[in-house]
């Protein structure tokens, strides 16, 4: 008498004399076993999650917490405005500089240190560099 695995679902044992599993019999003869599959939280796996929901009890009640310490957060500071959704807090932003307002040397500088292609320059300095032959 030995034990093998059911050779319909490959899962579970079963004795060789038997032909499946009890599981298998029963889809086979249309007794589906209910969908007792419980879901698990997604945030800590750890819990079921409530129902209707992806989440536990648990973080759930986290979650509101931190939801209500962000608002009285933000009512503190003197409410949202369009700055504070972007986390920068009232801090006033120089408008962009053209090529124009950047001094020569800075913006040559700034091309070399990312590698930019400045043409003419990399002309001069080929030409430098190349000895007369």
């Amino acid at each position: 008498m030995a034990i093998i695995k059911c050779p319909r679902c490959d899962i579970n044992f079963i004795r060789e004399e038997e032909g499946y599993c009890s599981i298998c019999k029963r889809e086979m003869r249309g007794e589906m076993p209910k969908d007792d599959a419980v879901e698990m939280c997604i945030e800590c796996g750890e819990h079921p999650a409530v129902p209707g929901e992806e989440l536990c009890a648990f973080c759930l009640a986290d979650r509101k917490a931190a939801g209500e310490a962000l608002e009285d957060d933000a009512a503190e500071e003197g409410g949202e405005g369009e700055d504070d959704e972007l986390g920068l807090g009232g801090m006033e932003l120089d408008p962009l500089q053209s090529d124009d307002e950047i001094p020569e040397e800075e913006r040559e500088r700034i091309h070399r240190e990312l590698g930019f292609d400045d043409g003419a320059a990399d002309e001069e300095e080929e030409d430098k560099e190349e000895p007369a032959i």
